[in-house]
């Protein structure tokens, strides 16, 4: 393997790692009335990122294989996951940095 793909997997990895921590602090901010558009970036990005890997591994995994209920499928979605939800974040930050710096 080359460094291009074990550094894809380690990041795959510590994002499937990452994403139940990125998925309750999402539903904590969900919670709170002062924070319910953090929640709805973090998982909104989060759930659109594993979304669009879902379709296009639904679209091109070949009939007959077992796809998505193999292990390592479901921590690349985890991954993806996690992913999307920490640009969520950051995209949340973005806005409120931008909101702040306008007043």
């Amino acid at each position: 393997m080359n460094a291009l793909a074990l550094a894809t997997i380690a990041v795959l990895v510590c994002g499937a790692l990452s994403s139940p921590l990125l998925l309750a602090w999402g539903g904590y901010c969900l919670a709170r009335p002062g924070r319910r558009a953090e929640g709805a970036t973090i998982l909104g990005v989060g759930v659109l990122a594993a979304g669009v890997l879902l379709i296009a591994s639904f679209l091109t995994t070949p009939a007959g294989s077992p796809g998505l209920l193999r292990l390592q499928a479901l921590v690349i979605v985890a991954g993806v996951f996690a992913l999307g939800a920490a640009a969520g974040k950051v995209i949340h930050l973005a806005a409120s940095w931008h909101r702040r710096a306008g007043d």
